[in-house]
């Protein structure tokens, strides 16, 4: 579940890490001239882009700039030479978890836009402390988005540009003995070009989930059948098995799954946001897994 987020100047370069390389978009409209920013944000398997309107003469120094750990949230900062400063932030919520936040009376984030057909709640979190020092340029420029804010925030708009398909887009074949079934299984439309199966030798049971970004390739989960009968009895003796996802009676088998157990990519790179955009999706990828019986 997400937590409000509270940023201080004194502890941001300690408590976060930001991909500096990761920035939002700064475009002028040709039909307003309205300079704006856009950046991108996933709840779940859904990713909407976010676009808002700044102040023209801060826009030099602004950028979207996302949490190496999180695809659902991303920071706006003021950045002049070595000095940077958060100007505010962005959480995108399930609607039904930031309703019930708030009824427990949780510290939120202001509500900016709410997309009641898609279940999400677009959330503003605004300065806390002082980010620069006073009389210097940067306080400056901080003092002028601030004065703007309101129209900032008016200025918001949110669009879903990716989501789970309708149908199956990754599929392959598991073989148990002597019985084939076909596994299928829904991805983000805005991943499935980075990821595919890959099988493991000697186990045809057995397939890994692979990503693969600009020649990086890692393991993102695996898949196992197993006779029911053997799963059943492995998991009375408390061996590490993977999770329980699919029971079939009538064939008497088990599907299960396991997510990596460590880092896939360095940490910070984009092949590594990849992979969080992934787990992210993955509660919803996984409830579109299909098994069946193949000749």
């Amino acid at each position: 579940m997400k937590r409000s987020r509270k940023w201080s100047a004194a502890g941001m370069a300690l408590t976060l890490a930001f991909i500096l390389s990761g920035c939002g978009i700064a475009e002028k409209s040709t039909d307003t001239g309205a300079t704006t920013l856009r950046t991108q944000l996933q709840e779940g398997a859904d990713t909407f882009e976010i676009t808002f309107s700044v102040p023209e003469e801060v826009l030099p120094y602004l950028k979207a700039t996302p949490f190496t750990q999180d695809v659902s949230s991303v920071g706006l900062t003021l950045v002049s030479g070595e000095n940077q400063g958060n100007m505010c932030y962005l959480v995108l919520y399930d609607t039904e978890k930031y309703d019930g936040l708030k009824q427990e009376d949780v510290p939120l984030e202001e509500e900016l836009l709410r997309d009641t057909a898609n279940g999400v709640v677009l959330a503003y979190g605004g300065m806390q402390d002082t980010v620069f020092e006073q009389n210097t340029a940067e306080a400056e420029l901080a003092q002028r988005f601030q004065e703007e804010i309101e129209k900032v925030k008016s200025s918001f708009q949110m669009e879903k540009v990716s989501g789970l398909p309708e149908t199956a887009n990754l599929e392959t074949v598991l073989q148990l003995g002597e019985r084939r079934y076909a596994l299928s299984l829904a991805v983000p439309e805005n991943l499935v070009d980075y990821m595919r199966f890959g099988a493991f030798s000697r186990d045809d049971a057995a397939v890994s989930i692979q990503m693969d970004f600009q020649g990086q390739i890692g393991n993102v989960g695996s898949f196992v059948l197993y006779d029911a009968a053997e799963y059943d009895q492995l998991k009375q003796e408390n061996l590490p098995l993977e999770t329980e996802l699919l029971r079939v009676e009538g064939e008497g088998i088990v599907l299960a799954y396991s997510g990596p157990q460590d880092s896939v990519f360095e940490p910070g790179t984009e092949a590594a946001r990849m992979v969080l955009r992934y787990q992210e999706a993955l509660s919803d990828i996984l409830k579109t897994v299909q098994l069946e019986k193949s000749a």
